[in-house]
């Protein structure tokens, strides 16, 4: 499935997963649900974004 959304940069690469075939070949097992993974993206960028907003002006 490739979705215009998904494919950034130069190369165009897709940045899509699929688990199914590990889960079946690996019996892997995710740890993170995708929702506590969204959390913990979306955490991160807050904390980059409040930390770049208090440094102190150059100009």
């Amino acid at each position: 499935m490739k979705r215009k959304a998904l494919i950034t940069g130069i190369a165009g690469q897709v940045l899509c997963g699929e688990a199914s075939q590990s889960r079946r070949d690996l019996k892997w097992k995710s740890e993170v649900t995708f929702r506590r993974l969204v959390e913990m993206t979306v955490d991160h960028d807050r904390e980059l974004l409040s930390s770049a907003i208090s440094l102190p002006s150059t100009a």
